[in-house]
């Protein structure tokens, strides 16, 4: 495109204003300056068209290793909430949830992983309350 530029330093604005007056006109037709969303064009619902992240609909996945654990910690209440009664080790307890709890140590020139299970149970009261 030709700007009208000469080699003797002397300009020509015509051409320019033109090349302008195109870029407006370029702009415009969309309903305005080209940052209001009225001038970005309209989702297609193409493929390419999707948000980042797993979509909905799609297979999930795990972990593909077991995670090896270095000791289990049981957690089972000592006496009942609700009268006070000492629990002895002949109640049957039965095990509510448990999780494994990762700790990142230190070592000499390296780190090492340690998985420790944490399992916590319930206990039923004489009382009948559960714990």
């Amino acid at each position: 495109m030709d700007l009208g530029y000469k080699p003797d330093g002397e300009a020509s604005t015509a051409p320019l204003a033109g090349f302008v007056k195109h870029l407006r006109d370029k702009t415009s037709h969309a309903g305005g300056d080209a940052k209001t969303p009225a001038a970005l064009p309209a989702k297609t619902g193409k493929p390419g068209d999707k948000k980042a992240g797993k979509q909905p609909g799609t297979k999930g996945f795990w972990r593909s290793q077991r995670i090896v654990t270095s000791a289990d910690v049981p957690h089972a209440p000592t006496a009942c909430a609700s009268c006070g009664a000492a629990f002895g080790p002949a109640l049957e307890r039965r095990c509510v949830g448990a999780h494994n709890s990762l700790e990142l140590a230190r070592g000499f020139m390296s780190l090492q992983i340690t998985a420790t299970k944490h399992v916590y149970f319930a206990v039923l009261c004489p009382c009948g309350h559960d714990n």
